[in-house]
């Protein structure tokens, strides 16, 4: 997959060196039909079946893709990632959940000279903020590192959360503690 700046944004392509070349020629099974043999007739549907299946796995990488441009524009170009969660991708794309995971999870994409994995371009919710909107893990994490700088040393996990809700970040107590456990914020 490749991102690329555009005029209206970021645009999404397959990458063509990375996709499977398949193509029936009609007119070699026009001529083997005079004639066909049950196995060249079942031979025939299976490649069509494959070039059907390649189709539509296309149209699903580029639909995931399309997700991922669209909402994180800000972090394809340098900047600070949004929620966007793989719920979140199968919704818009109509996409189940399971084949968003399998194509976030195997599939890379070239954004300028850099090869990242789509799954970095993903995120989970951390917390929400005074509106209900979604603030991405990183986000909070990185807010969470600030407040123990700030404050010249650890903080406990209830003062934290005060200290979070005072800036309009809703996050329990508990979530801040597993982060702890986790290695996400030290102290």
């Amino acid at each position: 997959m490749i991102f690329s700046p555009g005029p209206n944004g970021w645009e999404v392509a397959l990458n063509p060196e990375a996709q499977p070349q398949i193509r029936l020629n009609d007119s070699l099974w026009a001529r083997l039909r005079t004639a066909p043999l049950a196995e060249q007739a079942a031979a025939w549907q299976r490649a069509r079946r494959l070039v059907t299946a390649t189709q539509m796995r296309n149209t699903s990488l580029l639909s995931v893709g399309g997700c991922i441009a669209k909402y994180q524009a800000q972090a394809l170009s340098g900047g600070a990632m949004t929620v966007l969660t793989r719920r979140m991708i199968s919704q818009e794309a109509g996409l189940h959940e399971t084949t968003v995971g399998r194509i976030v999870r195997h599939v890379s994409a070239r954004v300028g000279g850099q090869v990242i994995n789509l799954r970095d371009l993903t995120c989970r919710q951390g917390a929400t903020n005074q509106t209900g909107v979604g603030i991405s893990r990183d986000t909070v994490v990185q807010l969470m590192q600030d407040l123990r700088k700030a404050a010249g040393g650890p903080l406990s996990d209830s003062r934290m959360s005060a200290l979070l809700a005072e800036r309009g970040v809703s996050l329990a107590r508990r979530t801040i503690s597993k982060y702890r456990v986790c290695g996400l914020i030290s102290g």
